[in-house]
């Protein structure tokens, strides 16, 4: 164990070789010494020499021990700090994105992956198109959708979960990109309500109908399903009081989000 340990951190051959002499002889002391005790006669007499032998091994497997410890304290802090210094170059060389111009939102079926693609301009005014995708992208992107399909529907959003929502969707992007995001790019913010900024022309919600069969996407809508629902509606329906509007969405849901579409 002590052998494959040394390995695992790079050590060669000779080492390895040391490692295993200093193993198997701290194992016959093992031996050597309760037999010099058990066996009177010629064997007691090597007793002295044993036990000067045994304590020579002991050190030298203590040492073993302390070094391979030593060394893997100051690999793992050298490695932290490596990668530390990794983090802040990335950091030191992100730029920030000055406009969102598009947002594309989708399934490829190909691949088989969820992604986000957006097209923005940085702060030299050189334009880009970049997309981050993989296999387990739902659930970060379930925001981003549900703000574009109600830029495209001409809805502005408002609950008390909204901070929370926006604050996800832009470190979503900036921990997978380095073009760096602000919420103030993305949202205008009236009276507690808001909305993306971008033109609904210029957001593209792809595979919808495979979307919606996932149950989060679903669920998300379901949450802030009375979002959607009109002025005038709410007035007349009295959906201000809670009682009134879980009632609504149980008996009018499934029609909504039945008729979702780009």
């Amino acid at each position: 164990m002590l052998s494959h340990s040394y390995k695992e951190l790079g050590f060669g051959k000779w080492m390895l070789t040391y490692i295993a002499i200093v193993i198997s002889m701290f194992s016959l002391t093992q031996i050597l010494l309760p037999l010099s005790k058990m066996l009177p006669g010629a064997l007691s007499l090597f007793y002295p020499y044993f036990l000067a032998f045994f304590i020579i091994c002991l050190s030298q497997f203590v040492f073993l021990i302390a070094t391979y410890y030593s060394v893997l304290y100051f690999s793992l802090t050298n490695k932290s700090s490596l990668e530390n210094n990794i983090t802040k170059d990335k950091n030191t060389n992100s730029q920030e994105i000055a406009e969102v111009l598009k947002v594309e939102i989708g399934y490829n079926q190909y691949k088989k992956l969820f992604y986000l693609t957006l097209t923005f301009i940085d702060e030299f005014q050189k334009e880009y198109t970049e997309t981050n995708e993989n296999s387990k992208l739902l659930q970060p992107l379930l925001y981003w959708m549900l703000f574009s399909y109600a830029k495209k529907q001409n809805v502005m959003l408002t609950n008390q979960d909204m901070a929370i929502a926006k604050f996800r969707m832009v470190d979503y992007w900036n921990k997978e990109s380095d073009f760096k995001l602000t919420q103030e790019l993305l949202f205008f913010n009236e009276s507690g309500h808001f909305e993306l900024k971008i033109n609904e022309k210029n957001i593209r919600i792809n595979d919808m109908i495979f979307l919606k069969s996932k149950l989060s996407f679903k669920d998300i809508f379901k949450k802030y399903f009375i979002c959607f629902v009109p002025t005038d509606v709410k007035t007349a329906q009295q959906l201000y009081n809670k009682k009134n509007a879980d009632k609504y969405l149980l008996e009018h849901f499934e029609g909504f989000y039945s008729n979702i579409s780009e």
